[in-house]
C-alpha cells in the first residue's frame, strides 16, 4: 500500500487494484436464470466502495484531518444499483453489462449473481472496471471521491451476445457514459425492446445528444442534465424533450420534486420530505420505480408518486440499498 493525497488534504491508504495481465478470461459470462424475469436492466455497471473511518486528529503535514480506516464495504453502482433496487422491490431481474477482467470485475459479477435471478449476460471486455471510492468518517460522507476508470466502448461484435439475455416486461437502461451504451448498443436495445413488445426506459448520460435515445419509450434525467440540453427550467425541459423525442420524459429536481411530460400531459410531482444523508442512488431508485410501475401497470401518476416515496427513503441512507 502507499499514501495517496487528493484535493482535500486527507491521508488514505490505497491498495493496488490494477488488472493482473496473467489472468485469462472468457469475453462473455452468462448467469443462468432461475425464474422468468419481470424486468431487464442494461448499461454501465460501477463498483461502489466505501471506507469506514474515524477522525480523531488533524493532519500534521497539511490543513485537514487524518482518517483511520477501520473497514471497507462494496455495493453495486450504475445499472447494478438499479438491478439491486429492482430485486429488493420483489422483481425478478435480468442484467446486461460489461466489466474488465480484474478483481473489481470479479466482485461485480459475484454481486450480480445475487440479484440477477432472471439471468445475465456480462461482457468481460472493458479495460478497467469502473470503481468509485468514497469515505464515511465518523458517520459522515466526506466530500472527496476517488474514481478508478478507463473509459472504452464495448466492442460491436461482442455486444451481439446481448441477444442471449432473457427479456422482462420492461427494459431499463442506465447510461453513465462509461462505454457500454454506444450508439450501436442502444440501437440494438431499442430493436430488442421493439421485437419483444416491451417499453425501454433510459437514464441518459450527462452531456450526450438526446438524439442517441430516439426510440426510447421514456427518458428519466435530472434537472442539471436537462438544463444542459435545453437551457430551460425542469418543467420546460420535460415538455421540450418529450416533443423532440416523441416519448415520455421525467425530469427530477431534488427537493423540488419531478416534472413529467408526455403526449400533451404535463404535471409536477411533489417531493416527499426527508432527511438527506447521501444522494447516491436517488436517480437509480427513480428509474427502478418507473420500471416497477410498468411491470404492475400502475399508470404514470401512481408511478411518479411511488418514485418520490422510494427516492425519499434512498437519500436517507449511506450508499445504495434496496428500499
Amino acid at each position: 500500500t502507499g499514501v495517496q493525497t487528493c484535493a482535500l488534504p486527507i491521508y488514505f491508504n490505497v491498495a493496488n487494484s490494477r488488472t493482473d495481465p496473467r489472468r485469462d478470461y472468457m469475453s462473455v459470462e452468462q448467469i443462468s436464470p432461475t425464474v422468468t424475469p419481470d424486468i431487464t436492466v442494461m448499461g454501465d455497471v460501477i463498483l461502489d466502495r466505501y471506507w469506514h473511518a474515524t477522525v480523531s486528529r488533524t493532519n500534521p503535514e497539511a490543513p485537514g484531518v487524518v482518517c483511520n480506516v477501520a473497514s471497507a464495504t462494496s455495493s453495486l453502482g450504475g445499472c447494478g444499483a438499479v438491478a439491486a433496487i429492482c430485486h429488493g422491490l420483489g422483481l425478478a431481474v435480468s442484467v446486461g453489462c460489461a466489466v474488465a477482467p480484474d478483481r473489481e470485475g470479479d466482485e461485480v459479477v459475484e454481486m450480480l449473481c445475487q440479484v440477477a435471478d432472471g439471468g445475465g449476460v456480462i461482457l468481460a471486455t472493458m479495460p478497467q472496471t469502473t470503481m468509485k471510492q468514497r469515505v464515511i468518517a465518523n458517520g459522515q460522507l466526506m466530500h472527496t471521491r476517488f474514481d478508478f476508470e478507463e473509459i472504452a466502448e464495448v466492442d460491436r461484435l461482442t455486444s451481439r451476445h446481448l441477444q442471449l439475455l432473457p427479456i422482462g416486461k420492461v427494459i431499463l437502461v442506465a447510461d453513465y457514459g462509461k462505454g457500454f451504451c454506444t450508439d450501436a448498443v442502444l440501437r440494438r436495445i431499442f430493436r430488442i425492446g421493439k421485437r419483444a413488445g416491451v417499453p425501454v426506459i433510459v437514464d441518459p448520460a450527462r452531456g450526450r445528444s438526446p438524439l442517441a435515445y430516439r426510440g426510447a419509450t421514456a427518458l428519466k434525467l435530472n434537472a442539471s442534465e436537462a438544463r444542459q440540453i435545453t437551457g430551460q427550467d425542469p418543467a420546460q425541459s420535460a415538455e421540450w424533450l418529450s416533443t423532440f423525442l416523441e416519448c415520455a420524459v421525467i425530469v427530477t429536481d431534488g427537493s423540488e420534486g419531478m416534472f413529467f411530460s408526455h403526449a400533451g400531459e404535463h404535471w409536477h410531482q411533489q417531493a416527499v420530505p426527508s432527511r438527506v444523508v447521501d444522494v447516491t442512488g436517488a436517480g437509480d431508485t427513480v428509474l427502478a420505480a418507473v420500471g416497477l410501475g410498468f411491470v404492475r401497470s400502475l399508470g404514470w401518476k401512481k408511478t411518479m408518486s411511488l418514485a418520490a416515496e422510494l427516492a425519499a427513503q434512498q437519500v436517507g441512507i449511506h450508499g445504495v440499498a434496496p428500499v
